[in-house]
């Protein structure tokens, strides 16, 4: 699937971001001992007309992210480790749980196969950051087990 500028204009500005892989169902190796199946490849694109606005005010835990044709905004902060102690915020997995219930209300507004890669694609994100967690709890349990 590519997704492409409509007008003509636009195809001059137009840049591939890059291609990747999507994954889905068994056939290779993962590290939870599941496999995979490469399903075919994601190529982005981007049109560089539309701007596209967010400020990583410091980068990896504070953003401003832009209304949608406005100059106001609306700010994400992710939690950090400062000095042994977190600093509240939110986590990857809480914005990615927002973005699926968003495509799902969006599927049901109206039904599209990009609306549902997008959930597939987010379905795998959840199942690698839980993965992730877990492997992040059993690395600090066997510290704590001075193992």
């Amino acid at each position: 699937m590519s997704i492409h500028c409509t007008s003509l204009t636009a195809s001059l500005h137009r840049a591939t971001l890059g291609t990747y892989p999507i994954w889905y169902g068994k056939g290779r190796a993962s590290p939870d001992g599941g496999a995979l199946f490469l399903c075919g490849h994601l190529e982005l694109q981007y049109d560089f007309r539309i701007f596209i606005h967010m400020e990583a005010e410091k980068r990896g835990v504070f953003y401003r992210l832009f209304n949608f044709k406005s100059a106001s905004f609306q700010t994400i902060r992710f939690t950090e480790k400062v000095d042994g102690e977190y600093v509240p915020g939110t986590t990857n997995e809480e914005v990615v749980e927002m973005l699926v219930d968003r495509f799902e209300h969006l599927n049901q507004r109206s039904w599209s196969v990009e609306n549902e890669l997008v959930l597939s694609l987010l379905r795998v994100i959840k199942q690698t950051l839980r993965r992730r967690l877990s492997r992040k709890i059993q690395n600090v349990n066997k510290f704590n087990n001075g193992q």
